[in-house]
Parts: C-alpha cells; sequence; structure tokens
C-alpha cells in the first residue's frame, strides 16, 4: 500500500467510523510491524514517522504515553480523533485504531480512550505468564485480561490458526466464556468456528495444516468484524477506568 492510498483509507475511516478501512489498515500497519520483528528491529519509530509525514492527516504522538513498548498517535479533525496504538516487543507486536467523535476538554486536548490504555497496560504485566499454575494465581479480572490479550495479539500477528496451534487449545473454553462475557458475540463465534474444525484424532497444529483456506476466512471475519475487545473487557473489568 503506497503513501496516497493509505491516506485515503484514514480519509474512509473519518467518513464511516465503521468503514471496512479500519480493519485494512490494521492489517497493513500490523504486517508493517511484523517486518520490524522478524528482523529484530523493535523500535517503532519508522513507524511514526511514516503515519506523521501522510499529508491532510497531520498525525501526531502523545508523547506522555506511559505503556512499555508503545506509541499511541492521533489525527484530529472537528468533528472526530483517528487514534492509532501500536506496540512492538520481543513477546508482542500489536495495532489497534479508533475512530471516535472529538471529545475536546477544557484545555483543548484530545482525550483518547482510558479502556485502551487501562486494558493494554494490565497486558503488559501479564506478559511472563506461561504456567498454567501461574495463572490460577491471578484474579478474575487478570485471567480475562490474559485470555483476550492472549488471543487479540496471537491473531494480530499470524491469524487464528496462529493462536490454536501456539497455545494447543489451551485456555480455549475459558476465552470463549470470556468472549461472551464481554459481550464480543461476533469473535465469539468466529473463535467457536474455528475450534470446530479440530476433529478428536487431530492436534491444532493439523488444523493449521490442513484447514487454512478456511482460517484464512475466519481471519478475515475477524478482522471485518472488528470488536474492540480491549475496551469491552475494560469495561466489564476495569470499571473504574
Amino acid at each position: 500500500m503506497d503513501k496516497q492510498e493509505l491516506v485515503n483509507k484514514f480519509l474512509a475511516l473519518r467518513d464511516d467510523a465503521f468503514s471496512p478501512a479500519r480493519a485494512e489498515i490494521e492489517e497493513y500497519l500490523l504486517d508493517y510491524l511484523m517486518k520490524l520483528y522478524d528482523s529484530g528491529e523493535y523500535n517503532l519509530t519508522t513507524l511514526v514517522t511514516r503515519l506523521t509525514s501522510l499529508p491532510e492527516l497531520n498525525f501526531t504522538t502523545d508523547k506522555e504515553c506511559e505503556l512499555p513498548d508503545t506509541v499511541i498517535l492521533t489525527s484530529s479533525t472537528e468533528n472526530e480523533v483517528i487514534t492509532v496504538t501500536a506496540t512492538l516487543s520481543e513477546y508482542h507486536a500489536s495495532v489497534n485504531i479508533a475512530c471516535e467523535p472529538q471529545n475536546v476538554m477544557a484545555t483543548g486536548e484530545v482525550s483518547l480512550d482510558p479502556r485502551h490504555i487501562a486494558f493494554y497496560s494490565e497486558w503488559e504485566k501479564l506478559l511472563h505468564i506461561e504456567k498454567a499454575s501461574e495463572l490460577e494465581q491471578l484474579s478474575d479480572s487478570q485471567k480475562a485480561i490474559y485470555y483476550v490479550g492472549l488471543l487479540e495479539s496471537q491473531v494480530m500477528n499470524g491469524g487464528i490458526g496462529q493462536y490454536l496451534a501456539n497455545t494447543d487449545g489451551a485456555y480455549l473454553d475459558e476465552t470463549i466464556d470470556c468472549l461472551q462475557t464481554i459481550g464480543a458475540e461476533k469473535t465469539c463465534q468466529v473463535l467457536h468456528d474455528a475450534a470446530a474444525l479440530k476433529h478428536p484424532s487431530q492436534t491444532y497444529d493439523d488444523v493449521w495444516d490442513e484447514y487454512s483456506e478456511q482460517l484464512e476466512q475466519l481471519d478475515q471475519t475477524f478482522m471485518e468484524q472488528s470488536e474492540d475487545l480491549a475496551a469491552l473487557t475494560a469495561d466489564k473489568f476495569l470499571p473504574a477506568n
């Protein structure tokens, strides 16, 4: 995608917050991050440069962002604000784009969605979790953040097939229950459909190999539906934020 095509996608999103352009931009930017990740370059500077150089959009960087390995950029008009939140580390790569009505505070600054800040801040604290015994010690809210964060990061990284194969279906039932609890019914259905591809004699690696076309279709559905999992989880489990 060249620079003008990217600008046009953002302008389409500005005109319609539910435009498919949001998923297309997220997919493009995540692919951009994964190229950096694969090269061992865990630096978001080039992404920031690319977005701030786009004509017509005037992206600016939130210099007060306290999330580790994360940048937040905003493009604002009188009516709405586009927020791009990107994270890149040796453990995690993700892109989240939101287009919301302009909310100008008394200072004249744009108010970023605190639910995203709260969710990803908590998720970063849980990246070290590797064993079931460690997960069992977490609170219900921390478990929900872990389930959703793991799902989102794996799917945004390499698709639902990667999520199922890398986790071998661990916490699948708990994740589906969590998605139902937060009201992410569309994502819940996509995950349920993906899990249903597995036969008892198969592993999830087998599923990824044998049903790649079906999984790619489910990946597309996941991106097009674009439920805001971070915000939904924060609403349910981090209500104070």
